[in-house]
């Protein structure tokens, strides 16, 4: 599909017919538009993937480098899967979240997930898998004001697994937003650990998220 479009949504959006979602943007061609929810909802989403490539991002937009606001999610069920074979240099990766796999760049503002479900394996030798419940990693991004409840999240590789709550791989309702690691260490950054919405002052500045700080 298009992936730099400018859209916005006018009503809810019931995915329930839709037998497996596919994300919108990757590797070669990433989400560059800009996508404004409006308040509305996106519901009973389901992405059932398994891959076969050294990189491979998964959720509702997959790479991310323009911006989405506003949005809701609601009930969407990730089941994503890597199965890249590799040389011992290589090492795979595998992005998963909700909203956005990876934010590379660009801007996720005033989102928020409830009774969903990511589940991200990678089964290659040298796999590295990212989940989030909002977003699965991000690098020179700016997250602002996300909201994740009811949510859970799991992650399986056989090289390195990198969550909102190491080292338990389930994360309970309202716990993770983004994971990354930076200099070959885990490092989290948590972008709203609260339970459940709440409402965020006009005056609200985005954050940006330095470059140091979160590394693909």
């Amino acid at each position: 599909g298009e992936t730099a479009i400018r859209g916005k949504l006018t009503a809810n959006i019931d995915l329930t017919s839709v037998e497996s979602w596919t994300p919108m943007g990757s590797l070669k061609q990433p989400f560059t538009g800009s996508f404004d929810g409006n308040g509305y909802t996106i519901s009973n989403c389901t992405i059932d993937s398994t891959v076969y490539r050294e990189n491979s991002y998964v959720g509702l937009f997959g790479e991310l480098t323009g911006t989405v606001r506003n949005l809701q999610v609601e009930n969407i069920k990730i089941n994503a899967v890597n199965s890249c074979v590799s040389a011992s240099s290589v090492t795979t990766k595998m992005y998963a979240g909700a909203i956005v796999g990876y934010v590379n760049g660009g801007s996720l503002l005033y989102c928020s997930v409830s009774n969903s479900s990511v589940s991200a394996t990678n089964s290659g030798s040298y796999g590295v898998c990212h989940a989030g419940g909002v977003v699965g990693s991000a690098a020179n991004a700016t997250l602002t004001n996300l909201v994740c409840r009811d949510t859970s999240v799991s992650a399986s590789a056989k090289y390195r697994t990198m969550t909102g709550n190491l080292p338990i791989p389930v994360i309970p309702a309202g716990r993770l937003q983004a994971a990354s690691w930076a200099r070959a260490i885990f490092r989290i950054w948590y972008a709203a650990a609260i339970p459940s919405p709440r409402a965020i002052p006009a005056r609200s500045k985005p954050r940006a998220v330095p470059a140091h700080a979160l590394a693909a």
